[in-house]
């Protein structure tokens, strides 16, 4: 996928990469990302309100969600106490 599409917001990651894209071509995209994507559960987790706003403007500065900037520091978080329990 590319940074091509229509814009519709004033962030240069704000824009559709599927605008071009055929029905045909959307749905086999679409198929293609919820097969690579693998399960996931809802929990519900209690964090201090600073805390939270560290990380939305965290992640709003990289371009990503939140909860899936929360995702990728709480998998990096656990690898690092995998990797010491191996030691």
């Amino acid at each position: 996928m590319s940074n091509a599409g229509t814009r519709f917001g004033p962030e240069p990651f704000h824009y559709d990469p599927f605008d071009a894209m055929t029905d045909d071509e959307l749905d086999a995209e679409l198929d293609e990302l919820v097969r690579r994507e693998p399960p996931s559960v809802t929990i519900s987790i209690r964090m201090p309100a600073d805390l939270l706003g560290r990380t939305k403007r965290a992640a709003a500065a990289g371009g990503v969600p939140y909860q899936t900037l929360i995702k990728r520091l709480v998998d990096a978080g656990v690898s690092r106490l995998e990797q010491r329990a191996k030691r």
